[in-house]
């Protein structure tokens, strides 16, 4: 692959070429965005209230995210909470979500219905859109209620922690793409949503049950 006439992708194949375009295409517009501020995290939405999962990647974001939508939640996006810096929102980056073999196995009813191209693009993660992982599952800009910092532990215990919003700002920070760009308003926007928010941290030893414990804190409501 050649970029203003600069070799910059050598891939074995389709499937490589168009996952390595989908996260070049996302970690540009992420770094230079200046009208909110994106953090690395899922994103989901449930009865227009935001969840957010920030964390370092293999900490389980999108797969979670996945179960969550899957649940029932609506989809913000896997990769960024983007949280305008005007109105606070959460809004939606509905980029393909990228996701590995692994993963993918939690879902076998999903992977059946997936249509035909998604298994011969795949390399060897697959790219979803968002109605192929759930019909009409898009989310309109939501207020953030949660903030959740996932981690899986393979074998462990899966629990949901209380989590200090001086903790929470600190990972947000690490994590934000553009930072550089939106501070110091990005990081009082963060402080602002993180005030109006209640933060956790969550272990994930099995999905399901994550998912559940999700699912009873957003239903329970903000406290």
């Amino acid at each position: 692959m050649y970029k203003d006439g600069l070799h910059v992708q050598r891939g074995n194949g389709a499937g490589a070429m168009l996952t390595w375009v989908v996260a070049d295409v996302s970690a540009k517009v992420l770094a230079s965005a200046d009208d909110v501020v994106t953090v690395h995290a899922g994103a989901v939405s449930r009865h227009g209230v935001a969840v957010l999962l920030p964390a370092p990647p293999n900490h389980g974001k999108t797969t979670t995210t996945i179960g969550l939508v899957r649940a029932g939640f609506d989809l913000l996006s896997d990769e960024c909470a983007a949280i305008g810096l005007s109105d606070g929102d959460v809004h939606s980056f509905p980029r393909p979500l990228i996701v590995s073999p692994e993963s993918m196995e939690l879902f076998p009813e999903l992977r059946s219905s997936l249509p035909p191209w998604v298994e011969r693009f795949r390399n060897p993660s697959f790219l979803l859109p968002a109605e192929d992982v759930r019909p009409g599952c898009l989310a309109g800009p939501s207020r953030a209620g949660f903030v959740v910092a996932p981690r899986y532990e393979a074998g462990g215990p899966t629990t949901l922690e209380p989590m200090s919003r001086a903790d929470m700002l600190a990972l947000l920070l690490s994590q934000t793409f553009n930072l550089s760009v939106v501070r110091p308003a990005g990081v009082e926007r963060l402080a602002e949503m993180l005030r109006d928010a209640e933060c956790y941290r969550l272990r994930i030893g099995h999905l399901p049950g994550a998912i559940e414990l999700i699912r009873s804190l957003v239903e329970g409501g903000p406290r």
